[in-house]
């Protein structure tokens, strides 16, 4: 089912609703900050959510907003991926 809500009109937005949704699902989050400003003098910065086992054999990554303004439809994408029944970490096996 198609989340309209999901996607955002500017950068600010499609951060927030990232990590929100990131931490909605039980992600470490980390942020790497960008030394240039973005075109409103923003603070820009690299977003990162972990989910599982840092120690995994296998691991999904997902980017978005490599190049800029492409990054609302990306962003939008996670934070629809984020939520059930989409990204959940497969449980520790023994």
């Amino acid at each position: 089912m198609t989340n309209i809500h999901s996607f955002a009109a500017d950068y600010s937005e499609a951060r927030d609703k990232f990590l929100a949704a990131a931490r909605l699902a039980g992600a470490r989050t980390f942020r790497y900050d960008n030394p240039t400003k973005g075109p409103k003098g923003e603070q820009l910065s690299t977003d990162v959510a972990l989910v599982g086992r840092e120690d995994a054999s296998k691991v999904v990554v997902t980017i978005s907003s490599t190049h800029g303004v492409e990054g609302y439809c990306g962003s939008g994408f996670q934070v629809d991926w984020w939520a059930p029944p989409g990204c959940r970490p497969t449980p520790r096996r023994s």
